[in-house]
């Protein structure tokens, strides 16, 4: 069902070893060699991050990139709109022609999956880049008492 892509995945391993040296200018092969991640997609994810102004980038022989922002500024909405363009998206409703799906004059499940959609959406816009460093557990209150 819900997935984060690679490349959501390798921004937020870079944030959360960034967010642990706020001040330092780490490069991409730093990063990847220390969390085990593709040197030439993390490349691709910081420049993305780069781009959106999530980071900063810093160059010359020692350059790198440093984090712009405090962790605490930095949304998880933000990451995946930087790397990905769009937002996460549990139901699409039209193809990429915008050509509307098959079944939707008759569809029932588009309603209670957007409401999930929004409520992951609140989630994303939430947390922060200082939530994964706290390293606990987010508790999430969920409706009825579940």
């Amino acid at each position: 069902m819900l997935r984060l892509t690679k490349k959501v995945e390798y921004a937020l391993f870079a944030l959360q070893y960034m967010g642990m040296r706020p001040d330092t200018i780490v490069s991409s092969k730093e990063i990847a060699d220390c969390c085990g991640l593709s040197a030439e997609l993390v490349a691709k994810v910081l420049s993305a991050l780069s781009r959106s102004g999530i980071l900063r980038a810093a160059h010359g022989v020692h350059g790198g990139f440093c984090l712009a922002r405090s962790p605490r500024q930095i949304t998880l909405a933000q990451v995946v709109e930087a790397v990905e363009g769009h937002s996460i998206h549990l139901v699409q409703c039209e193809d990429e022609h915008g050509t509307p799906c098959y079944v939707e004059q008759h569809c029932t499940i588009r309603s209670p999956l957007l409401a999930v959609q929004e409520q992951i959406a609140r989630i994303f816009e939430a947390m922060t880049i200082a939530d994964l460093l706290d390293q606990h557990i987010v508790e999430l209150e969920l409706p009825n008492g579940q």
